[in-house]
């Protein structure tokens, strides 16, 4: 009797579990990565905060006014309360103490406009992922969303006339990356 050998087709178990393998430090891998951008932009978000507040003083040191104290918007001129937006970037551009022109505010580090809010002091809030904010807090400040030097108003946009620690929100679930506004005082 003639036996033929028959190949056997398809992957081994070894075969199998060194592919899972390689797919599981891919991923690991892209994870990891995704977790460094993050953590980047809380960075990037945070050291912006502290850059515009050195541009904030620095044109109040050299012009002896707030950026954007011009009477506009039914604002009183020389109050020391930023009255327009646009006017307060476009003094700061104009001054060359933060990028861009014409007055469009600067975009944080998730791609969202920044905005000046206040109506007895002046704040400047950035919309972020809760989480980010968070981060922020307990990094540069107490860690509290409704105290200290950084608030969170949660989706409540702040406004100029409106003061932002009015509009105060507690971390509702960091965890989550719903986009809220961060603030802190000039």
């Amino acid at each position: 009797m003639n036996a033929k050998l028959h190949k056997q087709q398809g992957f081994t178990l070894v075969e199998i579990a060194i592919v899972l393998v390689i797919i599981g430090l891919l991923l690991g891998a892209v994870f990891k990565g995704q977790e460094l951008i993050g953590q980047a932009k809380v960075k990037n978000a945070q050291k912006q905060f502290d850059e515009i507040r050195a541009a904030y003083y620095t044109y109040l040191d050299k012009k002896n006014t707030v950026a954007g104290d011009d009477g506009t918007n039914g604002g009183t001129a020389n109050d020391g309360i930023v009255d327009s937006n646009n006017s307060f970037w476009n003094n700061l551009q104009t001054e060359n103490l933060v990028n861009g022109t014409g007055g469009t505010a600067p975009n944080n580090p998730y791609g969202i406009a920044l905005i000046v809010a206040g109506n007895t002091a002046n704040y400047l809030c950035s919309k972020m992922p809760e989480k980010a904010a968070e981060q922020i807090d307990i990094k540069a400040d107490d860690g509290n969303a409704t105290t200290g030097s950084f608030i969170w108003t949660g989706t409540t946009q702040p406004a100029l006339g409106t003061d932002p620690t009015t509009q105060t929100a507690a971390y509702a679930n960091p965890a989550t990356d719903t986009l809220g506004w961060l603030c802190t005082k000039f």
